[in-house]
């Protein structure tokens, strides 16, 4: 095994034993700078159910910079790899005519010279992108772009193994602060266990609210509260 291959083994392993959203995303934007010469920075991007598109982890100001620019444009490699093309590589961004509105400021403002974007995905659901800024012309060649792709592949599976238990946690604490606001309830007003929860639940219903949010102010508050 060459050392590309043991490095990205290692990874597929370290990416494995991470735990949350954030610290996976993290992880992987570190190691494709690790592993990519031409890499100078990296951002990853998650797409949101609603449709917005964050970045989760930057390695840098500049990065950050460089994404949200996309965002608020509409436009750039990003953008394009999550909607269209699952890789989008521009070896010079001051020659390329596809964003142009995101290239004028991220070039002279950011250095930004070259960039890679590689899509996340799984088979059940497109989960974002991994960014590569590059400060050199010509930055990454096929063997860097399959590395992203390798890279990508391993953090798309992780990320969606970590949302789940991130999904997993939330319902827990909000099952527990349901629970605590039941037995609060029981407590300060005399009332059964079933009759609480029927208190907290038309409680809900009347605001318009989730139940865990007038669960959670009343673990908070220690009472009911009209809104």
């Amino acid at each position: 095994m060459n050392d590309l291959s043991h490095r990205m083994a290692e990874l597929a392993r370290d990416l494995d034993g991470t735990r949350g959203t954030v610290d996976t995303a993290e992880h992987a934007v570190r190691a494709a700078v690790e592993t990519m010469p031409s890499c100078a920075g990296a951002g990853l991007t998650l797409l949101h159910r609603d449709g917005t598109l964050e970045t989760v982890a930057a390695t840098d100001d500049a990065v950050l910079k460089g994404d949200r620019l996309q965002y608020e444009l509409g436009e750039g490699p990003c953008v394009q790899a999550i909607r269209d093309d699952a890789v989008v590589h521009s070896p010079d961004l001051a020659a390329d005519s596809r964003w142009p509105r995101w290239v004028e400021q991220v070039v002279p403002d950011l250095g930004a010279r070259s960039m890679l974007a590689v899509r996340l995905w799984t088979r059940r659901d497109d989960i974002g992108a991994l960014n590569l800024y590059s400060t050199e012309v010509g930055g990454f060649d096929h063997d860097e772009r399959e590395t992203a792709l390798t890279l990508a592949a391993h953090t798309a599976v992780a990320i969606a193994a970590s949302s789940d238990i991130d999904d997993m946690h939330a319902a827990m604490e909000r099952r527990t602060r349901i629970g605590a606001a039941i037995g609060i309830v029981m407590e300060r007003h005399g009332l059964t266990q079933p009759v609480a929860f029927e208190v907290l639940r038309r409680l809900s219903q009347e605001q318009n609210r989730k139940l865990h949010d007038i669960a959670g102010e009343v673990v908070e508050g220690g009472r009911l509260t009209d809104g």
